[in-house]
Order: structure tokens, then C-alpha cells, then sequence
């Protein structure tokens, strides 16, 4: 049985849900409270912050990654899988992803780390194998991708298979146990 937070959550999240996609970022929380039936406070009690709860909004859109066993990808196969999953979720659901990019604008969002936790577990996996360097939070690596990819999927007009290539190119480029130098033009 559903505790009563449970069920004020859920409530509170299908209204943001809804109304973000209708009115974008300039749904307000006490709009969110009102269609959830619940008390501005109870959605702050429940949310850090509007952009906590746009990333919570998310976190359940989100597809829940099948486990692949360690030795089934490439780290750069399933870094680029976790991204593609990502940017097809931020391309179906534009209001929300521009709300968050304006959330993200706005201040850290706690709850992004939710949001790229398959991601991170991704480059953990590639850190234990020495695919990715070990001196690096995964965590943090995995949140800095998410930002790049919200910004690519919403500054650029292409698939988000091709948002999520280009971005994991760039993160793992970067972050490569044995990073090659970029050549230097002379």
C-alpha cells in the first residue's frame, strides 16, 4: 500500500509533468500544487527546488536501463547507449528539457546526479577496466555530459542518436585512461 507521501509525490509530479508541457518553464509551483491537490510547502517539502523537481519529472520518463554484464560493451558502446537513451527522452519532451536547461542556468540542481546515474555507473564500469581515468568523479563526469547533451539536443535540429555520438566522442576523448594529444596546427 502507497504511503500518503508516496501518493502526494506521484501526484505532484504528474501535474508538473503535465503542466510543464503545456505552459513550459513559466509553470509555476503554486500552479503544480494546485492541479496535485497538495500545499505549496508539501511540494517543497517534496522538492528541493523547481529545478529539483523538473529533474525528478525526468528521472521517471527516463527508460531504466537493462543491465548489460561487464564484459558485454565497449566503454565507449555503453557510455554512447546511456547518452542516446538520455537524448531521445530530452528530444520527446522539449518543455521539460528547456525548463531544465533554465533550472540548470539558474544554479546547481541536486537532483541532476539522478539523472546521469546510469550514465555514471557507465563510466565506473570503464574506470575499473583503465578505459576511463580513475582520478575523475564518475559522477561528476557523468553529470558535466548530461549538461553538454541538454545543450546540443536543444541548440542543434538533428537526431538524438547524433547528439549522444558527438557528445560521448567529446567525454571520452577527454577522459581516456591514455588520452592521445590533440595534433596542434602550425
Amino acid at each position: 500500500m502507497a504511503t500518503r507521501r508516496h501518493r502526494s509525490e506521484e501526484k505532484i509530479l504528474e501535474a508538473a509533468a503535465a503542466l510543464v508541457q503545456e505552459h513550459g518553464y513559466d509553470t509555476t509551483v503554486e500552479m503544480i500544487a494546485e492541479q496535485a491537490g497538495v500545499g505549496v510547502a508539501t511540494v517543497y517539502n517534496r522538492f528541493d527546488s523547481k529545478a529539483g523537481l523538473y529533474a525528478s519529472v525526468f528521472d521517471r520518463l527516463q527508460p531504466i536501463p537493462t543491465a548489460e554484464a561487464p564484459g558485454d560493451l565497449l566503454t565507449s558502446e555503453l557510455v554512447e547507449r546511456r547518452l542516446r537513451s538520455l537524448a531521445t527522452t530530452l528530444s520527446r519532451h522539449r518543455a521539460l528539457a528547456l525548463g531544465l536547461q533554465k533550472a540548470l542556468s539558474e544554479g546547481p540542481v541536486a537532483r541532476l546526479d539522478s539523472l546521469a546515474g546510469p550514465l555514471t555507473a557507465a563510466i565506473e564500469q570503464g574506470q575499473a577496466r583503465g578505459d576511463i581515468r580513475s582520478d575523475l568523479e564518475a559522477g561528476e563526469v557523468a553529470s558535466l555530459a548530461v549538461t553538454m547533451l541538454l545543450v546540443r539536443v536543444l541548440a542543434r535540429n538533428e537526431a538524438p542518436a547524433m547528439s549522444a555520438s558527438r557528445v560521448a566522442s567529446l567525454l571520452l576523448w577527454g577522459v581516456a585512461g591514455n588520452p592521445q594529444p590533440i595534433a596542434r596546427a602550425t
